[in-house]
């Protein structure tokens, strides 16, 4: 994919199998858009779409169209139809094998060439969405539609779902419309009285705007919560399901841990709890690490109790409290701290300094907007300029990416001085 991203080949909203993208990426600007929407208080329509078997619908015929579309000819293309074409597969059912049959579509599976030919496959659909946002993951869809006006944030959120549909019956994709799912993200005061429908239109009514008039195709189901690569989204962004659903897998977690017991020296326990416990905190921490502070007291209560099970819930002399860890270890709200402050380091995205008026000694600080709501306080534009203005002033000069890495840790946690 080395190629395919130096050349701008592959569109920017797709993170699939790609250096330096990521889930947590596809999904924060997601959530940031939705965060806008509502901040200037507009309707938001985020359409979750499931395609049945992607990988194993590729049409080879449309493959090989689609490479010379890109510019792939010559030897080169004959080496790509090889190693598509002319594949076989069998069944074994006990000690039985079933006849040879050819295999027309889909890309070999467990290959390192298969998600990079996928994506290239589907390139072209995000030409299709014009008046929605459009994320992806491989083949994890998601658009949204956003407006003041309801009804106008429906029709276009309709007319882009038509101009996909047409797009994956032409590739030979298919939509599976009983996983894809609508939602309404608004504010509690903005709900609508109306019954909300999104339609997946057959393919005569696609193709037939009469008939597509008075059609009977089925309805998109309208939901509240759904779990979108590996993270609940509830429809007022509120968190508290995600936040819930983790509980419970770190309950989970520490049923496992506690049979450890004194069986294993401190510094296994330290390392058992990072890959299983802490991973499971840190994942979407950039998503919920905003949610209400009595949501994510309960994330920090299991983390007390899971050090304490594991006897790591002494404060080492050379460690101070701080708001963002407990006895060293950081607190959602530290790693959140964590991720903005990395995530925005060597770039002056979001870091407008203020004027100063008069001279003074103090540093002078990034420009915070202001907010009317919750939604905007979640915004980039808000959280870096506010977390990096708390930064002491020999953390914000650093200029080395591992250094400030090294330091912020030590920083957040407490630990001032080197080893």
């Amino acid at each position: 994919t080395k190629y395919l991203q130096e050349h701008s080949i592959l569109n920017s909203r797709q993170f699939g199998f790609q250096k330096n993208k990521s889930t947590e990426n596809a999904l924060q600007e997601f959530v940031n858009k939705a965060n806008y929407f509502m901040n200037n208080r507009c309707h938001a329509l985020g359409l979750f779409i499931d395609f049945s078997k992607a990988f194993d619908l590729i049409e080879h015929r449309e493959m090989i169209k689609t490479l010379q579309k890109y510019g792939v000819g010559g030897v080169h293309l004959q080496w790509f139809r090889s190693y598509l074409e002319n594949r076989k597969f069998k069944v074994k059912i006990a000690e039985t094998f079933s006849n040879d049959q050819d295999v027309l579509c889909g890309v070999p599976q467990g290959s390192q060439l298969g998600p990079i030919l996928f994506l290239i496959y589907i390139n072209d659909i995000f030409k299709e969405i014009k008046a929605c946002e459009i994320w992806a993951y491989a083949d994890d869809l998601l658009i949204l539609s956003g407006h003041r006006d309801f009804d106008v944030a429906k029709t276009r959120l309709q007319s882009d779902f038509d101009k996909l549909a047409k797009w994956a019956h032409n590739k030979g994709l298919v939509i599976n419309a009983q996983k894809t799912a609508l939602m309404h993200i608004c504010p509690k005061n903005m709900k609508v009285m109306d019954p909300i429908s999104i339609k997946y239109h057959c393919c005569e009514c696609l193709y037939n705007l009469i008939q597509r008039q008075n059609c009977t195709c089925r309805d998109i189901e309208l939901v509240e919560k759904i779990k979108y690569l590996g993270v609940w989204v509830d429809n007022r962004l509120t968190w508290k399901i995600h936040i819930s659903e983790t509980h419970k897998k770190l309950n989970s977690i520490m049923a496992c841990m506690f049979r450890l017991g004194n069986k294993v020296n401190r510094n296994i326990k330290t390392t058992i709890y990072k890959a299983l416990f802490e991973s499971t905190i840190r994942y979407g921490i950039n998503l919920y690490g905003t949610a209400a502070p009595s949501h994510l007291k309960k994330i920090e209560s299991q983390q007390k109790r899971c050090l304490k099970i594991l006897n790591l819930n002494y404060i080492p002399a050379q460690i101070n409290p701080t708001q963002y860890c407990i006895n060293g270890f950081l607190t959602p709200k530290g790693f959140y701290a964590y991720t903005v402050l990395t995530q925005y380091f060597g770039t002056n995205e979001h870091k407008i300094l203020e004027e100063k008026s008069r001279v003074t000694r103090s540093r002078q600080q990034f420009k915070t907007p202001i907010m009317n709501t919750l939604y905007g306080e979640r915004l980039p534009e808000y959280c870096v300029p506010k977390i990096y203005n708390t930064l002491p002033e020999e953390l914000n000069s650093l200029i080395r990416f591992k250094d400030f890495q090294t330091e912020l840790y030590r920083w957040l946690t407490g630990t001032h001085t080197r080893p």
